[in-house]
């Protein structure tokens, strides 16, 4: 629908109207892609889009160049919606095989950047002018995009787990070390805010000497039984894809100190995870030399909205969260008090932890700060998660110490 402009606006107006629109555009704001396509609207265009190009062109010498491998999933719903959104980045390319996939982020984020498909990766890569690349894709397909990214010397920013296994975790880190670019695997809940200020409570000795870990993630909407097939491909996916936050969470807590021993009951539900052989629910215990008890209980699906729970419980008192409801409205009426349900998905609930993530990984870029995401943690938390693996596997407790000399990292 063209836009009508009165045809009493000045000539000044508009300059002044087309000036504010530009710096507007220049603010972090994840809406900005709708902007865009506002600006492709007849009328609009031909009135304010000269001066948003212009501004546009005279920030480029100023901004990071990246390109994209993998566009599907939270690629599209929060990764490349927020790279379109920073005033600090030039998207260049995007690399995807599907079709489908290509279409949906075209019309959904209106955006024109170029796609490609991987068999031109390496020839994308081989471009100096791209200094960083997002790393997007399954899990299994993270080892070898990577490692050709940090080859041809870009930074790194790849979704969680970085690797399958501990060793491929391993490689990847010493590979960045040796080409002095960074690495930052996506481990989003460090820069929640809430997550945050527990951790604070703990490490500034509030909460005095730790003595008990709870922490609670079920997730919401269920996964698609399509997208079973496309991640981590061990025997119990519900560790290495929902519970690996709570993995990480408990390496950095703890210092990458190594958990004593590591105990894991599951069990399948759904009528199709039961076919796969896939747990949906399950609970890991974990012990630490110096007393402390870890618990972790993870859900594939949670019916009243997206459930992540922290509490850390010490000899001077207890740090904790819970779940922000969409809204603070309550209503009060004669049948009790009903207030808003919590958030429904992970977009929603780490909206913000997510652009925080994402303005870290260009500082690193720019060599202001190191990645906060250590390679020891990384390669603690897949070990951590493969003994889970193992003891579910097993049905038994495993000795952690005991399980890690047998194995190559």
């Amino acid at each position: 629908m063209a836009l009508t402009l009165p045809v009493h606006i000045s000539k000044a107006s508009l300059t002044f109207v087309a000036e504010a629109v530009g710096n507007v555009l220049q603010l972090q704001t994840r809406n900005s892609h709708l902007v865009r396509k506002l600006l492709c609207t007849e009328g609009f265009s031909t009135t304010f889009g000269s001066a948003y190009q212009s501004r546009q062109n005279s920030s480029k010498s100023r901004q990071i160049s990246v390109g994209v491998v993998g566009a599907g999933g939270i690629a599209s719903s929060v990764h490349i919606p927020n790279i379109l959104s920073n005033h600090r980045i030039q998207l260049r390319w995007i690399v995807e095989n599907k079709l489908e996939t290509i279409e949906t982020v075209q019309k959904s984020l209106y955006t024109e950047v170029s796609f490609h498909t991987s068999e031109h990766l390496e020839s994308l890569l081989d471009d100096s002018s791209i200094a960083a690349v997002f790393v997007l894709t399954p899990t299994p397909e993270h080892r070898d995009i990577v490692l050709s990214a940090l080859r041809q010397g870009k930074a790194v920013f790849t979704e969680q787990p970085a690797a399958e296994n501990a060793a491929d975790i391993q490689t990847l880190y010493d590979t960045a070390a040796s080409v002095g670019r960074p690495l930052l695997t996506g481990f989003n809940r460090r820069y929640d805010p809430s997550y945050r200020h527990v951790y604070d409570c703990y490490k500034d000795g509030q909460l005095g000497k730790l003595q008990l870990c709870r922490l609670t993630v079920r997730d919401s909407p269920k996964p698609s039984h399509e997208l079973m097939p496309t991640m981590d491909t061990n025997e119990c996916n519900i560790l290495s894809d929902i519970a690996v936050h709570d993995f990480d969470f408990m390496a950095w807590i703890m210092k990458c100190a190594a958990p004593e021993s590591i105990h894991v009951v599951a069990h399948a539900h759904d009528p199709v995870a039961v076919e796969k052989g896939q747990p949906d629910v399950s609970i890991v215990t974990m012990k630490y030399p110096d007393g402390v008890i870890c618990l972790l209980d993870s859900a594939r699906e949670s019916c009243y909205g997206h459930d992540f729970r922290v509490e850390l419980f010490g000899s001077q008192g207890m740090g904790s969260f819970d779940n922000p409801p969409l809204s603070l409205t309550t209503k009060k009426l004669d049948i009790g008090a009903l207030q808003k349900p919590m958030m429904h998905t992970f977009t929603q609930r780490f909206s913000d932890s997510f652009e925080i993530q994402l303005n870290h990984f260009l500082d690193c870029v720019e060599g202001k700060c190191s990645p906060c995401v250590t390679k020891d943690e990384c390669v603690l938390t897949a070990l951590m998660i493969e003994a889970a693996v193992e003891s579910y596997k097993q049905n038994k407790v495993i000795n952690f110490q005991e399980f890690v000399s047998n194995r190559d990292v």
